[in-house]
Parts: structure tokens; C-alpha cells; sequence
């Protein structure tokens, strides 16, 4: 028991605070993560860089749970000192203040793993919504520096570089596909490139002028194809399109980042799973404690 009720309430005020401001700071940080995800920029596309440097393959959830980590290291770092200063002044908390305590952190979780689900379903309808094809009719690219073109059926003449063949790896909860690339120019010998023929090829072959059909969309290629390219001594001008076969095929990336956001739920829903467990056996050692057997 605790002898000044004002005094262990003040400091428990301060740790509520510092734990609410937390867990709203985590939120927001997780937030602009997942934007800066489906634009690929900011510090999500840098941190992309980097593992794309260092192992050839970035890990978006993972990514997004340890930057939150991390940005929030302070407040938890705070929340840990008021926690232990506060055990140290007036020792254990009582079994009502540890259940108070298990209870904020299992509705926190709770709150992570419901707010995911729903930025999942967002995110997924989003994709389809926004997914539907346009009906406007391309018959040129313009592949000057800066120039910009809007989603639309793609039929022109062009190179394609299917002697500068490039791939990436995506991979999925219980699978990965490799996306093979091939530069679509408007001259043989261009260096600059900014469009990207999706392609079935597996081996490079003679480039060539051929007839380019499908369906043209802004897509922010991957910083590993990106740095394959620019090794070697070619230019990625932004923004990037990729040209796929039909507009079914051209949802597999906006597909992507909401399947990162599942993953994401998916090791909320398990902590808070866990947690679970724990907090019943607080609870019910609390309830023993007003009910003690005689």
C-alpha cells in the first residue's frame, strides 16, 4: 500500500501522459511511414536504399515497425525513467495500478491492430477504386526530360532495349515474382531512360523497333533496378512509367503496399494476442486479491 495517495498519483499522472503522447506519436509516425511507402519517398524510400545496398531486397514492414521503434525511442525512454523513478520512490505498484497499467496497454494494441485493419481495407480499396482503367488512347510517348504522361492504352513505335534487361524480386506473405523490365527509348543509343516495357523475356536479345502495346502507368521503380541501371551509365529520369501488357496486371503494384500494411497487422494482432494471455492472468490475480480463499 501506498502512504500519500497525491504523491503516487502525481508521478502516475506523468507516466499516463508520457505513455498517451506515445502511443499518438507512434500512430502519426506509422502514418507518414505508410505515405511515404505508397510514394516511395522520404525517409521510408532512403531506408529502402539502403537494405536495397546492403541486401539486395527491402523489408517494408519490418521497416516501418523498427522506424516507429526508433523515432519513438525517446518517449519510451522517458516512459521507462518515470516508471523506474516512480518504483523506486514508492516501490512495487499495487495489483489495481498493474491492472490499470496491462489494461492501457492492451487497448493500445488493440487500437494498433483495428487502426491497421482499417488502413488495410483502405488501402485495398483504394487500389481497386482508383484501378479502373482509362480509356484514353496513347499514340506517342514523350520521352523528353520532365515530361509527364497520364495513365492510359499505350499504342506507339519504339526501341525496346531488350539487351538492357533488368528484374526485381517481389515477394508476397507465401510467394515472390520477379518482375522483368526491358527500357523502352526513343533511340537505340539513348541514355536517358524513363519508361519500362513489362516483359516475359528471360534472356537478352538484339534490341529492337517494334509496335508497344498496353497499358502505361507512374510507377517509382525500386532503388536496386534503379542503381542497376545507373551503373551502368544510364540516367533514370523521373517520373518513371511502366508499360504492362493490360490494366488487370498494372494494380499488382498499388496491390503491394497494401499486403505490407497486412503484414504489419498481422504482428499487431499477434502481440496483442499475446498480451492477451498475460492480461488475463493480471486480472485474474486481482480478482483473487478482493477475493481471497479463507
Amino acid at each position: 500500500m501506498y502512504d500519500d495517495k497525491y504523491s503516487v498519483e502525481a508521478p502516475r499522472s506523468r507516466a499516463r501522459r508520457i505513455g498517451t503522447l506515445m502511443a499518438l506519436w507512434a500512430l502519426l509516425v506509422a502514418g507518414v511511414l505508410l505515405w511515404q511507402a505508397w510514394h516511395y519517398t522520404g525517409l521510408f524510400a532512403r531506408f529502402a536504399e539502403w537494405q536495397f545496398a546492403h541486401f539486395e531486397r527491402m523489408f517494408p514492414a519490418a521497416s516501418i515497425a523498427g522506424i516507429t521503434t526508433l523515432l519513438s525511442s525517446p518517449l519510451i525512454f522517458l516512459l521507462w525513467r518515470e516508471t523506474r523513478r516512480h518504483r523506486r520512490r514508492y516501490g512495487r505498484p499495487t495489483r489495481t495500478a498493474r491492472l490499470m497499467r496491462e489494461t492501457t496497454i492492451t487497448r493500445f494494441l488493440g487500437l494498433m491492430t483495428v487502426a491497421t485493419a482499417l488502413t488495410f481495407a483502405v488501402l485495398l480499396w483504394r487500389a481497386y477504386a482508383t484501378g479502373e482503367p482509362s480509356k484514353t488512347q496513347l499514340d506517342a510517348l514523350p520521352f523528353t526530360a520532365g515530361a509527364t504522361v497520364q495513365e492510359a492504352q499505350l499504342d506507339t513505335n519504339a526501341w525496346v532495349l531488350t539487351h538492357r534487361l533488368g528484374n526485381y524480386e517481389q515477394r508476397a506473405l507465401f510467394s515472390k515474382t520477379y518482375t522483368m523490365l526491358a527500357p523502352v527509348t526513343e533511340t537505340i543509343d539513348a541514355t536517358n531512360m524513363k519508361f519500362f516495357l513489362v516483359t516475359d523475356a528471360k534472356l537478352p536479345a538484339p534490341a529492337t523497333q517494334q509496335r508497344v502495346q498496353g497499358y502505361v502507368r507512374e510507377v517509382k521503380l525500386p532503388g536496386g533496378f534503379e542503381r542497376l541501371f545507373t551503373n551502368g551509365g544510364y540516367r533514370i529520369d523521373r517520373p518513371t512509367y511502366l508499360i504492362y501488357p493490360n490494366a488487370e496486371s498494372a494494380l499488382r503494384p498499388r496491390l503491394g503496399l497494401a499486403e505490407t500494411v497486412m503484414r504489419f497487422g498481422v504482428l499487431m494482432l499477434l502481440a496483442f494476442l499475446i498480451h492477451r494471455i498475460h492480461y488475463r492472468r493480471v486480472r485474474r490475480r486481482y480478482k483473487e486479491s478482493l477475493n481471497p480463499e479463507v
